[in-house]
């Protein structure tokens, strides 16, 4: 579970040995039952309910993945205060075609042109 938080890839592999761990207690539990009771619709009962655990738990790594692929801002940056601490940059005038996206489960991308009042401005980002 280490790491799980800020890296998709750990937190997927997590989820995996997670649901195989609860769809194998599941289907011990309910063949223990089934032999008990005899109660054969036990079985399509659990499934849907494993099924339902299973897309509720997974649901956020889901949409982590679809915004990944199309390269959409991550969660995590609020793309207005990066617009607003580049404006606020000393000599900067404008700030056009601001682009975030992540380029893996850790790595972060931007691209922007700012518009400068003079060219010898000397800046650094730490």
């Amino acid at each position: 579970m280490s790491g799980s938080k800020d890296d998709m890839n750990i937190r997927a592999a997590f989820l995996h040995l997670v649901m195989d761990a609860l769809v194998s207690l599941g289907v011990c539990l309910t063949g223990l039952l089934i032999f008990v009771t005899g109660k054969q619709w036990l079985d399509p009962l659990v499934s849907l309910i494993i099924s339902a655990v299973i897309v509720a738990g997974t649901w956020s790594l889901l949409r982590g993945s679809l915004n990944l692929a199309l390269d959409a801002v991550p969660e995590s940056i609020d793309l207005e205060e990066v617009k607003g601490y580049l404006q606020n940059i000393e000599g900067c005038t404008d700030v056009h075609d601001l682009h975030i996206w992540a380029m893996s489960t850790t790595e972060t991308a931007l691209t922007a042109h700012l518009v400068l009042k003079d060219f010898r401005v000397n800046y650094s980002v730490n």
